[in-house]
């Protein structure tokens, strides 16, 4: 197995949801675990503000 196809196969059977952030927050990728829990595609999810698609209640001012 290639090493890039190595690492895919990691980032695809992680079992908890992933999700990769471009540095404006918007999302570049996720793993099958991250669409089954924002129940939405990759496809659907790429380039979206992450924000706009994971709701956090928690005081984040406070954590900065």
């Amino acid at each position: 197995m290639k090493p890039a196809h190595f690492g895919e196969a990691i980032w695809a059977s992680l079992p908890v949801p992933a999700i990769l952030l471009d540095p404006g927050d918007m999302i570049a990728e996720v793993n099958p675990a991250a669409e089954g829990f924002l129940n939405a595609s990759a496809r659907a999810l790429k380039s979206a503000p992450v924000f706009d698609r994971l709701m956090i209640d928690a005081p984040l001012d406070d954590a900065f």
